[in-house]
């Protein structure tokens, strides 16, 4: 039976009774971080990392998948999502932080923040952060969304980045990376999308960024 290691975070500021009365000063901030300022080792087959933050449309939501962590990892599939919502927010997987993939079983490696906002709305997959594999066939998806919840928000800008000032690097095998950028800022979209196969070890750092901001 296969094991799995869990780590959840979840912040809720945010009531749709109460939000048309809340003064701006009462901003109900949220902040939601799964993993902090931790130096793990994990052993179970699959490791699950979610956080979740909601301020509303008064207020600053952040999460955080990993924050300045170091993890390494023997199985071989790893989920890291992370969801903010409220007037700006902010959504980073992996920020200040080191995931290392141990062994030369095939891995599957899954990272998706997503930032809905009715203001500033950054989502980052990676930030100043590193992740690595060894041998086998693996697979890395990351994905970053940030979009508007109100229609079209003027004077403000959306900003989604897959990697930034961040590092990927395989071991040997047949491994595949996936980059997905999505940024709608109410009028329309612009993405960018990267895939990349490879048969060979190697090591890479990439900034990739999708904006809307009018």
């Amino acid at each position: 039976m296969a094991s799995s290691t869990n780590f959840s975070a979840s912040a809720n500021n945010w009531s749709s009774w109460n939000w048309w009365w809340r003064p701006w000063w009462n901003s109900g901030n949220a902040t939601a971080t799964a993993v902090n300022g931790q130096n793990l080792h994990i052993t179970s087959d699959e490791l699950n990392i979610s956080a979740y933050a909601n301020a509303g449309r008064n207020g600053t939501s952040r999460a955080t998948g990993l924050l300045n962590s170091n993890i390494s990892f023997t199985g071989s599939k790893v989920n890291i999502t992370t969801y903010a919502e409220g007037r700006d927010a902010y959504s980073i997987g992996m920020d200040g932080s080191r995931l290392s993939l141990l062994g030369n079983n095939d891995k599957l490696v899954n990272i998706s923040a997503t930032s809905r906002v009715y203001g500033y709305d950054p989502a980052w997959g990676l930030r100043n952060s590193s992740l690595s594999t060894q041998g086998g066939n693996d697979t890395i998806k990351i994905k970053a969304d940030a979009a508007t919840l109100s229609g079209n928000v003027f004077n403000s800008q959306i900003l989604a980045t897959g990697l930034e000032r961040s590092s990927l690097s395989t071991g040997a095998g047949n491994d595949t990376v996936l980059l997905d950028v999505l940024a709608n800022g109410g009028r329309g979209n612009q993405s960018h999308s990267y895939d990349y196969s490879y048969n060979y070890s190697g090591k890479w750092s990439h900034n990739s960024r999708g904006s809307w901001g009018y």
